[in-house]
């Protein structure tokens, strides 16, 4: 005797399974947000027509994306004397660069990552500051970098975005 289960049952259980596949299937993780990746970067200028020293230089900074840090880098001569024009004879920076807001206060020491990574002409190991470009409200953009030597100013020049 062959013993056959009921009509009823088999629908539900085919609802079942329709049922679960579709939730199965409509059930995806989140994703998580992409951070935006900023390109945005920081560049300064200093000519030598424009200060008593003759120093010629350029910084950049650009943000990491990782940590939050910008990498700043520097490359600065003097017309006569060219990369040996900026360090003393015991091999110190003879100049210091210094970062201000807009009022006048002094941000940050740039010197070390500027004429050190000048100094050396090859660096490979990267200079970072607790900067910010990206953030609007903390961006450096527009700041002014000061040349100090001797704790007299050589030369300013503000802080433009490359793009």
């Amino acid at each position: 005797m062959k013993k056959y289960t009921s009509f009823p049952s088999y629908i539900l259980l085919i609802t079942l399974i329709i049922f679960l596949t579709i939730n199965t299937l409509e059930a995806k993780p989140e994703k998580p947000e992409k951070k935006k990746i900023c390109r945005r970067q920081g560049h300064v200028e200093f000519f030598p027509d424009f200060n008593k020293d003759n120093l010629y230089g350029v910084i950049t900074f650009s943000e990491t994306s990782g940590n939050n840090k910008v990498v700043v880098d520097g490359i600065f001569s003097v017309l006569i004397g060219g990369i040996d024009g900026i360090k003393t004879e015991e091999g110190e920076p003879r100049y210091t660069a210094e970062l201000y807001n807009k009022k006048g206060t002094k941000l940050y020491d740039l010197t070390n990552p500027v004429f050190r990574n000048a100094m050396e002409l090859v660096s490979f190991n990267r200079q970072y500051a607790n900067l910010s470009i990206c953030d609007e409200k903390n961006s450096i953009i527009g700041n002014i970098v000061i040349i100090k030597r001797s704790g007299d100013e050589i030369a300013r020049a503000e802080i433009y975005e490359l793009f």
